[in-house]
C-alpha cells in the first residue's frame, strides 16, 4: 500500500499540520479561532427554514458578553458561599465539624457554582468568539475578590485591586 504525505484532510488542505502562520500559532488554531463566532447558524445553512420551524438567529456579541458576565458573578458568588461554609465549620470544635455534603450552606453555593459553570460555560462556548473567553474568565477574578470581601471579610487593598484590574486587562490584549 503506498504512503501518502501527511496532509490536513480535515480542512482540505495539503498545508502540514505544524504549519504555522504570521501570528505564530499553528493554522488549526488559527482556523478555529475563525470559525468561533459563527455568522450562519446549521438553521440557516439550507434554504430556508425547515418546514413550519422559524430560522435561528445568532446571539448577538454584546448580550452574549453581558450574559457571560452575569454567569461568571453567579459562579463566584457560589465559590464565595462555599467558602463561607467552610469557615464557618472551621470554627467549630473538632466534634461539631461536619462534611461538606451535610452542610446546608454548603450545598447552596455547590449548587449556584454547578450550575452557573455549566450552564455559563456552555452557553459562553457556542455563543462567543474564542478569543473572548480569556478576558471573561480573568473577570472572574475581580469578581472573586470583591465577594470575599463583602461576604467574608476578607482584605482587599487597593494594590490588590490594580493588580487584578492589570489582569483583566493584560489577558484582553
Amino acid at each position: 500500500m503506498p504512503s501518502l504525505p501527511p496532509t490536513n484532510s480535515w480542512f482540505q488542505s495539503d498545508l502540514p499540520l505544524n504549519q504555522t502562520t504570521l501570528g505564530g500559532f499553528p493554522l488549526w488554531m488559527e482556523l478555529l479561532a475563525q470559525d468561533a463566532s459563527p455568522s450562519v447558524w446549521p438553521d440557516q445553512i439550507q434554504q430556508g427554514s425547515r418546514e413550519g420551524q422559524p430560522q435561528q438567529q445568532p446571539i448577538s456579541v454584546p448580550v452574549a458578553i453581558i450574559l457571560g458576565l452575569v454567569a461568571s458573578f453567579i459562579q463566584s458568588l457560589g465559590i464565595t458561599i462555599q467558602r463561607k461554609s467552610h469557615l464557618e465549620n472551621e470554627a467549630l470544635p473538632l466534634a461539631k465539624r461536619r462534611t461538606e455534603w451535610k452542610r446546608p450552606l454548603w450545598i447552596l453555593g455547590f449548587t449556584i457554582f454547578l450550575c452557573a459553570n455549566i450552564g455559563g460555560t456552555v452557553f459562553q462556548i457556542g455563543a462567543l468568539p474564542i478569543v473572548m473567553l480569556a478576558p471573561l474568565g480573568a473577570v472572574s477574578l475581580l469578581y472573586n475578590a470583591l465577594l470575599a470581601r463583602w461576604l467574608l471579610d476578607d482584605f482587599l487593598s487597593k494594590f490588590m485591586i490594580v493588580v487584578k484590574l492589570g489582569i483583566v486587562v493584560a489577558s484582553g490584549n
